[in-house]
């Protein structure tokens, strides 16, 4: 597969799914930023190289169409001068340049149309990219950073999670001043069974 179907396969992908359905989320997060990085690294060099290759081939036929037309001045001067068969031949010439410089002329068109292809998904890439890394940010289902569980994008899981870890926070804490009561059932500054 070519980095162009590939690239369109990768932005159709929902990613947070991929990652979700691995046997090691994280792992495979990792791995899809990586490949994208590799992938987006490549897609700008391709785009790069058929720009490059579609100005050499616009200069080549540039030449090409030069060619043709100096043979068919030169052709002139032949018959001015009486050359029939020497017309003839640079006459021959010029066609077969004029004919090389519209093959080349459309090889250029065509690589000038991969450039800009690849290029108008340079940036969506990116953008995927971007949404991506950004997922290593929200912990995924299994072991997550808070201890809790959780499957991706399970925002409600998550402020739960949050909250019982906070809620566990406090009742460890000390009480700092007495006599305001604490979370875990601390009254009057003494721990519950009194002291």
């Amino acid at each position: 597969m070519g980095i162009l179907e590939r690239t369109r396969s990768i932005l159709r992908v929902d990613a947070v799914e991929l990652v979700k359905g691995a046997e090691d989320p994280s792992a495979a997060l990792q791995t899809l930023i990586e490949d994208l990085d590799d992938d987006l690294a490549e897609l700008e060099e391709a785009a790069a190289r058929a720009a490059r290759d579609s100005e050499h081939l616009i200069r080549e036929a540039r030449e090409a169409d030069a060619k043709a037309a100096g043979a068919l001045d030169r052709a002139r001067d032949a018959l001015r001068d009486g050359d029939e068969r020497g017309a003839r031949k640079l006459v021959e010439q010029h066609v077969e340049s004029r004919a090389r410089a519209r093959r080349i002329g459309d090889r250029a068109a065509a690589r000038r149309r991969d450039a800009r292809e690849l290029e108008a998904l340079v940036q969506p890439l990116a953008q995927r990219l971007d949404e991506v890394r950004s997922l290593g940010r929200v912990p995924f289902g299994g072991a997550r950073s808070d201890g809790a569980e959780g499957e991706p994008g399970d925002a409600a899981g998550r402020v739960e999670a949050i909250l019982e870890k906070l809620q566990e926070e406090l009742r460890e804490e000390p009480d700092t001043a007495p006599g305001v009561p604490h979370a875990a059932g601390h009254a009057q500054g003494r721990p519950e069974g009194g002291e």
